[in-house]
């Protein structure tokens, strides 16, 4: 969301701003356990209190996120091994992953067209 430069007039001065911008990036920090502490508040306009909170993770997200992570581990552990042993071969795989997938297939037209099938081949056995 943003907005353009403007300017205001107010009773006794003019207001000019110099516009906003404001992005979001969504986050995806898991806190299994939250807490919120009571707080009292005065002032002029009234009295705020506030009891506090806690908050508790759903298990079942708890156990997808674990899974999730634990899918991924022998990938770090893999790409960690490689940084060790052989740090040219694993700045080579992540420059190869970094690549756009229709580059890799096709290094410069090399591979010859496909033909192009208006059917489904023909079966190779027959039972």
């Amino acid at each position: 969301m943003s907005s353009g430069t403007s300017f205001y007039n107010g009773q006794e001065r003019g207001y000019w701003t110099a516009g906003s911008f404001s992005a979001r990036v969504p986050v995806d920090m898991v806190y299994p356990v939250g807490f919120a502490p009571p707080s009292l508040k005065m002032g002029c306009g009234g009295i705020d209190f506030f009891g506090g909170g806690v908050s508790l993770m759903n298990f079942q997200y708890l156990v997808q996120k674990f899974q999730g992570t634990l899918a991924s581990a022998a990938t770090v552990a893999f790409d960690m091994a490689l940084k060790v042993l052989c740090p040219i071969c694993s700045e080579t795989l992540r420059s190869v992953e970094a690549t756009p997938p229709s580059t890799r297939t096709d290094p410069g037209g090399v591979l010859p067209d496909a033909p192009k099938r208006d059917t489904a081949p023909e079966p190779v056995f027959n039972f």
